[in-house]
């Protein structure tokens, strides 16, 4: 599984504000999923599925300590989604789960990414996933709107 720094530890106020929140964003929706986990899961499959360029602009665009989560894991690295239901199957091989559980999982981490890039970069991931996965994108916009 992911080997990532404990999400679990409390908020200091201080560095690392910006990840706190993000996985507080993920721990919302899916208290029962490590957020660390789901988020590993979910932006490989994003980082597999969009151009070099656009994965490089979400690496920027991420605070630097997520920035990590945001590349191609090897698990995958040769099985890009073509559609939605790939989509879903590669997070939930990620995560040694169910495909159907999967859409609560890619949702909570696609509404906590987009808090963090901003618009053009979200748009040029939405031109980017399977058509019909674009509508989960969009509205994930509308939860949390990015900072730019």
């Amino acid at each position: 599984m992911a080997e990532h720094t404990d999400t679990a530890a409390p908020y200091s106020g201080s560095e690392g504000s910006e990840d706190e929140e993000f996985f507080r964003l993920i721990r919302e929706t899916l208290p029962d999923v490590p957020p660390d986990e789901a988020a590993d899961a979910v932006l490989c499959a994003i980082a597999q599925r969009v151009s070099g360029a656009v994965a490089q602009q979400l690496i920027e665009d991420l605070p630097e300590s997520l920035r990590h989560l945001a590349t191609p894991c090897a698990r995958h690295s040769d099985a890009p989604a073509r559609d939605k239901d790939d989509f879903y199957a590669n997070v939930a091989e990620h995560l040694e789960g169910d495909a159907a559980d999967s859409r609560r999982v890619i949702s909570a981490v696609f509404s906590a990414v987009q808090a963090q890039i901003s618009r053009r970069t979200a748009d040029q991931i939405s031109s980017q996933l399977p058509r019909d996965l674009t509508g989960t994108w969009n509205a994930a916009r509308r939860r949390h709107p990015g900072p730019h």
